[in-house]
């Protein structure tokens, strides 16, 4: 039976230890992975859905104005800017 592997430890002691093949495999399963939550996403949402994202300044409210291939446009709910937001970082309310 195999032990889960907590994130902090994955960054701390398995990655500094990778060949650059190894880290060439874990970029692509990431990269893998952001698709399919972009994909999920991208079915899950619809036009006025309350959603938030989150930005530097911290997190973004607002609704759904439009829903592309690859991103999703956001009407924020505080001064009414309009996003464009990559699927993978949107999240339902």
């Amino acid at each position: 039976m195999s032990k889960e592997v907590s994130v902090q430890e994955l960054l701390t002691s398995v990655i500094p230890n990778l060949s650059d093949i190894e880290c060439t495999a874990i970029f692509h399963a990431v990269e893998r992975r952001k698709a399919q939550i972009a994909r999920q996403n991208v079915r899950t949402f619809r036009k006025g859905d309350l959603v938030k994202f989150d930005v530097r300044t911290g997190d973004v409210r607002g609704t759904v104005v439009k829903v592309n291939r690859k991103n999703i446009i956001v009407e924020s709910a505080l001064g009414g800017v309009m996003y464009r937001v990559p699927a993978n970082m949107v999240t339902a309310l």
